[in-house]
């Protein structure tokens, strides 16, 4: 697509910028089924689509209550373990790679996609505390627990961190 021309020629961005919001939230099951392309009928060129099932991110899967006593390197051993399902080729060995090991081979490959994949980190954890404590406060069947805020806000702390050392 992109050699025909009906790829935009940011794709590489576009890719870069996924693997970089996959590693900052932790998502785990980004695959050929939850990515995909928009065509444009007016332009006739396809554009990738915005991201969509990022569900199983933020630590979905720990109860809070059990590693709320975590100490940093727990977290970053943790981190470490967080894997993704895209591949950079068909002949990838091991199949499965981590996030921040994917997106530092995707910025070895284009390195034109650091600048702005690093200013896309240019917030304070505290602004993103702000953007979603008010989920703290929706009366839903299943509420967001004050611990649950605490841990998710922690591991994009210790990610935004790890992120920026390797766009550095």
């Amino acid at each position: 697509l992109a050699q025909s021309k009906v790829l935009p020629s940011n794709w590489q961005q576009w890719w870069v910028d996924a693997l970089l919001f996959d590693a900052m939230i932790g998502n785990t099951d980004r695959h050929q089924d939850n990515w995909g392309l928009v065509y444009d009928f007016k332009s006739l060129v396809f554009h990738l689509a915005p991201l969509f099932d990022n569900g199983t991110s933020l630590g979905h899967e720990r109860f809070p209550d059990r590693v709320a006593h975590w100490s940093d390197q727990d977290v970053e051993r943790y981190l470490g373990k967080g894997t993704h399902h895209v591949k950079w080729s068909l002949s990838d060995q091991p199949a499965i790679q981590g996030h921040f090991t994917l997106l530092a081979r995707a910025l070895a490959e284009w390195p034109e996609t650091r600048a702005t994949a690093m200013r896309r980190l240019d917030f304070s954890i505290e602004t993103l505390a702000d953007s979603f404590s008010d989920l703290l406060g929706i009366d839903a069947p299943v509420r967001l627990s004050d611990a649950r805020y605490a841990l998710m806000l922690r591991l994009l702390r210790h990610r935004r961190e790890r992120l920026i050392a390797l766009l550095k």
